[in-house]
């Protein structure tokens, strides 16, 4: 998949939206040749986080063991899972990807753990077609291996409230919360999971939109 990644970001493609036009620098229909459920791509600059997101319709953990491709593959790939709307408009949208000791895939994320890593890498990109989305990090912790889409309804704002209150408590205990960033139940994120060393908890990082040029 290196060479077609490689192909699709080359160029920006300009996309015409009914507000302003939007650089999106990824050509979805090249992706969606070899990729068929993709419809986003993440990227995190300095990073080698750089993929194509995809959701099965049907199968929840498809792409634990496939590739984007739809190949089995151990690294399996960047999804959601169905739980999670297509157009990032939940309030949580969970994004889950293997910690590879090469580093590929969400390798990376553990690196979150050192604050200077953290505070340097704070922007993460979302693109669809005609759509650019921005979110900036705001924590970074283990977490149990709970489904966070299963045991807690984001639908009600007192879960939402209450959930914000459990992520504030990770300061200084197992995980980094920045300070300069004012969360809410009002607010749409995303949080990026990947395994740990334990099998019963994830790390996490997460992100809160801050740019969406759709509501430009």
């Amino acid at each position: 998949m290196e060479d077609i990644r490689s192909e699709v970001m080359i160029s920006a493609q300009e996309v015409e939206s009914e507000k302003n036009p939007v650089t999106v620098p990824v050509d979805f229909d090249a992706v969606r040749k070899n990729c068929p459920d993709a419809y986003a791509w993440i990227k995190i600059p300095d990073t080698v986080i750089n993929y194509e997101v995809v959701q099965h319709p049907t199968e929840r953990s498809f792409y634990l063991d496939h590739s984007s491709a739809q190949k089995k593959s151990v690294s399996g790939a960047i999804y959601t899972q169905f739980y999670n709307t297509k157009d990032f408009s939940d309030y949580n949208t969970v994004i889950y990807g293997h910690n590879m000791l090469n580093g590929t895939m969400f390798g990376q994320l553990k690196k979150y753990k050192n604050k200077e890593f953290f505070d340097s890498h704070r922007d993460i990109y979302v693109y669809m077609p005609g759509r650019v989305l921005k979110y900036t990090v705001f924590a970074a912790y283990l977490w149990n291996d709970d489904h966070l889409l299963l045991c807690f309804d984001f639908e009600d704002p007192r879960v939402r409230a209450s959930y914000w209150d459990q992520i504030l408590s990770q300061h200084n205990m197992n995980g980094i919360v920045a300070d300069d960033v004012l969360v809410t139940a009002d607010d749409r994120v995303i949080t990026l999971s990947t395994c740990s060393s334990r099998d019963d908890q994830r790390y996490l990082v997460q992100a809160v939109l801050t740019y969406d040029s759709d509501e430009e």
